[in-house]
């Protein structure tokens, strides 16, 4: 409510402290008698009163001022001890009373008749990262570019705080999943860095690296590669041969490789970073396990299983060494580990992993069920395999006693998984000459197929491939301009 507009031509306005505790906007306006009153709210007060009063005619910050805005003496306080106190209470943690601050701060730099928009847009970028900390991206991504029209209102189009604001940007659209804006916005930062800065500054290593890395995630290889290539080079000329930051941008590398069929390049690119990630942080890291993985994939690959087990061996020593046994990673890893011994004829190691997984895992994650069955059936399917028939069903029968909590949309995977184990069964009564067996088992399959949708091949008695969990790609979040 426009309450200025009761004012008659040249009447004061009074600011007094007010009990108010927390007010989104910098002042509230009251009628008092025939005088708008201006209360600052508390936060405007501890402001003062800690880092040094703007108001110098009354104890209680009241004075009497026009055009809504301090005299010119004050003007300069006023903001001083605002901002100070806005940095302090961030820094303390205390961020509800840090955006307020700036708030206000912004408040008083705006009403003056020639701000200065630099400091503007440090007070924007204090409550953009605020918002960023908290997730509140939105908020966030308005606040950075808020700032950076400031920004090229005060420094022009080609400055080092323009092109950081445009990486600003990028984060936030990438993190609400607006891939290709974020992109464009990391695209911009990156062209005025190349305009304005040494084309080996750091600064455009990382600009290099977020583009890349959402490419990345996008799975346009070829779009990636050549951003972290530059980005790679740089590194190596300002960091050395053995900086993590280079470690990162070579794992980025061999995923390419990796997923555009160039494996043998992928296990050197692999094997360069783990040395390097060896060195860095120390042989226990969980990006050292993560490296291990990559490289274990790119080994089976090119056939090399031997040493793909090492990698996997170690890769699942150090999270279990990390995470603890009760964690779904290490069940995963060792269900893994397990599979590629029993690819290569090496039955009892596989058996070993399979049964370590089964004791691992986290019983309340809402998938453990299903990894716990889908390891009972593959025990099953090893001692099939063996001729131990006897023993393979009660691996099979037993994968029914599983609890099994699953929601409306995994009901129907969950009836033809049934479906699937039964024919199995079937498989092995038949190998077993126990036709009634048989027949009973043919038939819950193809009453769970019905129940998933799903029509039987009567033509084929074929029983589950072996299952493999995909191996997930971690990607780390965008990276900041320092």
């Amino acid at each position: 409510m426009a309450h200025a507009q009761l004012l008659p031509s040249g009447s004061s306005i009074i600011r007094t402290a007010s009990s108010v505790s927390s007010i989104v906007s910098p002042f509230v306006w009251t009628m008092s008698g025939s005088q708008l009153v201006e209360a600052a709210p508390a936060p405007f007060v501890h402001a003062t009163a800690e880092f040094g009063t703007p108001f110098s005619a009354h104890s209680t910050f009241c004075e009497v001022v026009h055009d809504d805005v301090p005299p010119i003496d004050n003007y300069y306080h006023t903001c001083s001890a605002l901002y100070r106190a806005g940095q302090s209470n961030r820094n303390k943690g205390n961020l509800d009373d840090a955006i307020e601050f700036y708030r206000g701060f912004l408040f008083f730099a705006k009403s003056k008749s020639s701000p200065s928009y630099r400091d503007i847009a440090r007070a924007l970028h204090s409550i953009g990262e605020i918002h960023q900390e908290r997730k509140n991206y939105h908020a966030a991504l308005e606040a950075f570019q808020e700032a950076m029209a400031a920004e090229r209102g005060s420094l022009g189009e080609f400055h080092p705080k323009v092109a950081a604001s445009f990486n600003s940007i990028g984060n936030c659209l990438y993190e609400l999943g607006d891939d290709k804006g974020a992109i464009r916005a990391f695209r911009q930062g990156l062209a005025i860095e190349r305009a304005i800065l040494d084309k080996r500054h750091p600064n455009i290593a990382v600009s290099l690296g977020n583009i890349g890395q959402i490419y990345l995630l996008l799975e346009e290889y070829h779009y990636a590669l050549p951003f972290f290539e530059e980005a790679a080079a740089i590194q190596r000329h300002n960091l050395g041969s053995q900086h993590v930051e280079l470690s990162d941008t070579l794992s980025a590398i061999g995923q390419i490789n990796h997923e555009t069929g160039n494996y043998m390049a992928a296990v050197e690119i692999f094997q360069e970073a783990l040395s390097i990630r060896r060195d860095v942080p120390g042989d226990a890291d969980l990006e050292v396990a993560a490296l291990l993985n990559f490289l274990g994939v790119a080994l089976l690959k090119i056939e090399e299983f031997n040493l793909a087990i090492g990698s996997f061996r170690e890769s699942l020593r150090i999270r279990h060494a990390n995470l603890g046994g009760n964690h779904d990673d290490v069940a995963i890893y060792a269900f893994n580990v397990g599979t590629i011994c029993l690819e290569i004829g090496r039955d009892e190691e596989a058996l070993g992993f399979y049964r370590r997984s089964l004791q691992t895992g986290d019983p309340s994650s809402p998938d453990h069920y299903k990894h716990v069955i889908i390891t009972v059936l593959e025990i099953g399917k090893l001692h099939e395999s063996r001729g131990e028939l006897d023993e393979a069903l009660k691996y099979y029968y037993g994968s029914f006693e599983i609890p099994n909590e699953v929601d409306e949309f995994d009901q129907q995977r969950d009836y033809a998984t049934i479906a699937e184990t039964y024919k199995v069964i079937g498989n092995v009564h038949l190998q077993q000459g126990d036709t009634a067996k048989m027949v009973a088992a043919f038939s819950n399959a193809a009453r769970n197929f019905n129940l998933a949708g799903e029509r039987e091949d009567n033509d084929e008695l074929s029983y589950l491939d072996h299952y493999w969990y995909e191996l997930s790609k971690v990607h780390p979040q965008c990276a900041r301009v320092a």
